[in-house]
C-alpha cells in the first residue's frame, strides 16, 4: 500500500525541482538579452570615443596658443609643449607666435595674431588678415611656416588648447567694466576668443597658463610683485586675471605664477641673468612639466 502522506511529499520536492528548471532558464535567457544590450553600450561607449572624458591622454590632440615663452624665444633648446608630449605621450602642436599678445596688440601686423584675431581667423577658415601681415618687414620669418600650420589644423580632432599670453599684455587695461568684451582689454579678448572659439567647437577643452614669475635685471630688478606699469597694475595681476577667466569658463588654470617655484631667490637659476621674461632651459622644463602635470591631473 502507497503511504500518502510520503507521496505528497515527493510531489512536493518534484514540483519544487521543476520550479527551479523554469527560473534558471528565464534568466538564462534574460541573461541573453542583457548581454546584447551591454554589448550596444560597449558600442556606443566606442563611437563615443573621441570625446576627451573616453580618451587617456596619450591619444589626445593638445593645441597650445601664446607668445614667445610659447614658442621658445630663448630657452635654446626644447619648448615647454614638447616637455608636455615628451611627460604627456599626448601630439602637441605649438602654435606659439613671439611677440604677441590675448589682447589688441599696437602694432597692426603683430595685432593680426594676437589671440582674439586667431580666434575669429580658426572659427571663420579665413586667415587672409594673418596672411596680409606676413608681408610686414615687423613680423618675423618663421610667422609664415606656423601660419601654415595652424591654418592646416583639424579642429575638430583638437581635444584642448592650452593659452599662454601676458607678457605682452602687461600695460593693457585688465578689464571694462561698461564693455566686457572689449579687446583692448585682457579679459575682453580673452572672453571674445573663447566665446567664439566654443561656438563653433563646444567640444573643445581648455587650460590656462597664467603669466610666471618675471623680472627686469635692467631696471634694479623689480619683478613680477614690485613693477608697477601707467595703469598702476603689477605684472601679477594679468596672472590673475588669467586665472579668473579660466574659472568665468569653468575651465582649469595652471598653478604657474605661485606655484612653479620661481622667485626672487632662486631666479638666476632659471633665468639667464640678462632675460628675465623668457626662461632658460631648466625654467622652460619646469614649466613644462607642471603644465603637463596639470593636464594629466585634469584630463
Amino acid at each position: 500500500m502507497i503511504n500518502l502522506s510520503k507521496f505528497k511529499l515527493l510531489s512536493r520536492y518534484v514540483g519544487l525541482i521543476l520550479l527551479v528548471s523554469v527560473l534558471l532558464v528565464s534568466c538564462e535567457k534574460g541573461n541573453n538579452v542583457g548581454g546584447s544590450n551591454n554589448n550596444s553600450a560597449d558600442e556606443a561607449v566606442s563611437e563615443e570615443g573621441k570625446s576627451v572624458e573616453n580618451k587617456n591622454i596619450e591619444d589626445m590632440n593638445i593645441v597650445f596658443l601664446g607668445d614667445s615663452i610659447t614658442q621658445n624665444f630663448e630657452s635654446n633648446g626644447t619648448s615647454f609643449p614638447d616637455i608636455v608630449k615628451q611627460e604627456t605621450g599626448a601630439n602637441t602642436i605649438n602654435m606659439g607666435f613671439g611677440g604677441t599678445a590675448m589682447s589688441k596688440h599696437s602694432s597692426e601686423a603683430f595685432d593680426a595674431f594676437s589671440f582674439y584675431q586667431l580666434a575669429e581667423a580658426v572659427t571663420q577658415g579665413d586667415y587672409a588678415l594673418q596672411e596680409d601681415a606676413l608681408n610686414d618687414d615687423e613680423i618675423p620669418t618663421y610667422f609664415e611656416e606656423k601660419l601654415e600650420e595652424l591654418e592646416n589644423i583639424d579642429w575638430q580632432n583638437v581635444d584642448i588648447i592650452v593659452i599662454e599670453y601676458g607678457a605682452n599684455d602687461w600695460g593693457k587695461p585688465i578689464t571694462n567694466e561698461s564693455d566686457t568684451y572689449d579687446v583692448n582689454t585682457f579679459m575682453g579678448a580673452g572672453r571674445s576668443g573663447m566665446d567664439k572659439l566654443l561656438a563653433k567647437y563646444p567640444h573643445l577643452q581648455f587650460m590656462m597658463i597664467p603669466g610666471i614669475y618675471r623680472y627686469w635685471p635692467d631696471y634694479n630688478n623689480v619683478d613680477t610683485d614690485s613693477s608697477v606699469n601707467d595703469l598702476g597694475l603689477h605684472p601679477y595681476e594679468y596672472s590673475d586675471a588669467m586665472s579668473d577667466l579660466a574659472k568665468e569658463y569653468k575651465f582649469p588654470a595652471v598653478d604657474s605664477l605661485y606655484g612653479l617655484g620661481i622667485n626672487k631667490y632662486n631666479r638666476e637659476l632659471y633665468f639667464d641673468g640678462v632675460d628675465g621674461t623668457h626662461p632658460n632651459q631648466a625654467g622652460t622644463n619646469k614649466l613644462g612639466n607642471l603644465v603637463a602635470n596639470t593636464l594629466m591631473f585634469y584630463y
